[in-house]
């Protein structure tokens, strides 16, 4: 709103190719993983985290860290955040680096995407294939966790 009173709206066009599914995630309200877009700069992982309702977590891996920023609700279990980022799953994230994958998951809804818009059956079936490796992994740490 402008000091006359009017509202005016822009749009920033932000395209990506999305794919959402629903998971099992208990112990993990909110976790999201994004490509850093300003290098490896902890500065603001501080500020994110002192103004939002979330943290950013750093794992044993500075490859990750620098690659990706790791964010999950303040409430989320250190357990539960650990036991989704094992090594392999850490591993695996980092070669999905050249993509720019991201994925985020709120409640039980995981979202995975890729930057710019894409109708291309290679490309969707890399995103499905990559959708399914998180949900895989994220129903295989819930059986897990049934037996225990």
């Amino acid at each position: 709103t402008g000091s006359d009173g009017r509202t005016s709206t822009s749009w920033e066009e932000h395209p990506f190719t999305v794919l959402e599914t629903t998971v099992a995630a208990p112990g993990l309200p909110l976790v999201s993983l994004h490509p850093r877009t300003f290098g490896d700069n902890r500065l603001f992982d501080r500020i994110d985290s002192a103004v939002t309702d979330n943290r950013v977590v750093q794992l044993e891996s500075s490859e990750l860290e620098h690659a990706y920023k790791l964010e999950v609700a303040d409430e989320a279990s250190d357990l539960e955040v650990r036991r989704l980022f094992e090594p392999s799953f850490i591993v695996w994230c980092i070669d999905q680096v050249p993509d720019q994958m991201l994925f985020e998951l709120e409640g039980d809804v995981l979202v995975v995407a890729i930057p710019d818009r894409s109708y291309d059956a290679p490309v969707l079936d890399a995103l499905v294939e990559k959708a399914s490796s998180i949900a895989g992994r994220l129903e295989r740490m819930h059986a897990s966790s049934e037996v225990s």
